[in-house]
């Protein structure tokens, strides 16, 4: 029972592939022979600094090409999570990820950016986008900035609160209109004569 002050008991745990899948290499393998193979994490998690949260996050970043760095990194992941919530935790982990990734990994990050949507009977949209971790940082700092700038001023005209979610709807249509905007009339600086 290395894990049960964090809930994380492997051997409780049950893993089936799915139906239809054969386990072999593509298969995860259950999660407490994952965690043999990084003692200080199995440690950690023995402790109840890592908690079956940061598990999986850690879990997500083993690939072939990142393990040894993995193995490498353990006492300073451990050191993230013991140190910071569980929201700042995850940031240094998107760092750690940005420093290993592969010039190979991004284009193929890159190849699978997308936008989808649907238009509804009424004229509204619902859709979905997938971005790369570079453009998703330039975009949620975006966003992030604009909500804050949507929220002091609704503060200031003291109107009915919007939700979180409303107003980040309200930022993404901004930021959207205001780049069209911006490519039709660029500033005067920009323009040549």
């Amino acid at each position: 029972m290395c894990c049960a002050s964090s809930g994380f008991e492997p051997h409780r745990r049950s893993w089936r592939p799915k139906p239809g899948r054969r386990p072999g290499k593509s298969t995860p393998p259950p999660a407490g022979q994952w965690l043999n193979q990084y003692p200080v994490f199995a440690q950690a998690a023995a402790d109840g600094v890592l908690t079956l949260r940061h598990l999986r996050e850690l879990k997500s970043l083993d690939k072939p090409q990142r393990h040894d760095a993995l193995v490498a990194s353990q006492d300073e992941l451990v050191a993230a999570a013991r140190d910071h919530d569980y929201v700042e935790f995850t940031n240094r982990l998107t760092i750690w990820l940005i420093n290993h990734t592969t010039s190979d990994e991004v284009t193929e990050q890159v190849k699978k950016t997308s936008c989808t949507w649907n238009t509804n009977t009424d004229g509204s949209i619902d859709g979905r986008f997938h971005l790369d971790p570079l453009s998703a940082a330039a975009v949620g700092t975006a966003l992030g900035d604009e909500m804050q700038r949507l929220f002091r001023q609704q503060s200031e005209g003291d109107s009915k609160a919007d939700t979180p979610n409303r107003r980040r709807g309200q930022a993404l249509v901004g930021l959207i209109v205001g780049g069209a905007r911006r490519s039709r009339h660029p500033a005067r600086s920009d323009r040549s004569g």
